[in-house]
């Protein structure tokens, strides 16, 4: 299930373009509140790899080699590089640079 899938999507996207504060990052080619509701998105996407994928691979019973369990951490490092880039990308949240 994800919250920003279709019809929440273009919610989230309403909800963001009636904001003033959101608004104030608008470029004349660019709105921050699409932008915005993209990236939380794809966020949410990642958040949920990590939590159903990823992070039960790294706590599993499974005995994992050392190449297994640089494959997991490999696969967590993309997952938070994408984070990183979506959260970098968003003129909204410059203060967390």
């Amino acid at each position: 299930m994800t919250l920003f899938a279709d019809a929440g999507l273009e919610l989230l996207r309403r909800r963001l373009l009636e904001s003033s504060m959101v608004g104030r990052f608008d470029t004349p080619t660019e709105k921050q509140a699409d932008s915005m509701a993209h990236a939380l998105a794809d966020l949410e996407t990642s958040f949920r790899t990590c939590l159903d994928r990823v992070f039960p691979k790294l706590v599993g019973d499974a005995k994992l080699s050392d190449e297994e369990l640089a494959d997991i951490l490999n696969d967590l490092g993309e997952e938070l590089r994408h984070i990183q880039y979506h959260i970098g990308d968003l003129r909204y949240f410059d203060y967390l640079r």
